[in-house]
């Protein structure tokens, strides 16, 4: 008799729908905070490329991408709190 075991237990890689929701989750913060942000700082509308380019990888189902590159604009976001101490946070 073979094993039903699921493939992703015992491993640390998340499932998809855990990184799709992860993804979703970034993506919505910091866009409510790019909204909030522009009016105290108008230079944060720099960072809407980046999430367009996120939400294109979102769409394309490319979570892991995503992810990843939702991060990254969370990075900058921190760098910019460090030395703008008047946007709100995240």
């Amino acid at each position: 008799m073979m094993s039903r075991t699921p493939v992703n237990q015992g491993t640390a890689e998340p499932t998809t729908e855990a990184m799709r929701q992860q993804a979703a989750a970034v993506i919505q913060r910091c866009y409510r905070w790019t909204e909030a942000s522009v009016p105290v700082l108008p230079q944060v509308a720099a960072l809407v490329p980046a999430l367009v380019a996120t939400i294109q990888q979102y769409e394309a189902q490319q979570y892991a991408a995503c992810l990843q590159q939702a991060l990254a604009v969370v990075a900058v976001i921190a760098e910019l709190r460090a030395t703008v101490p008047a946007l709100p946070a995240l």
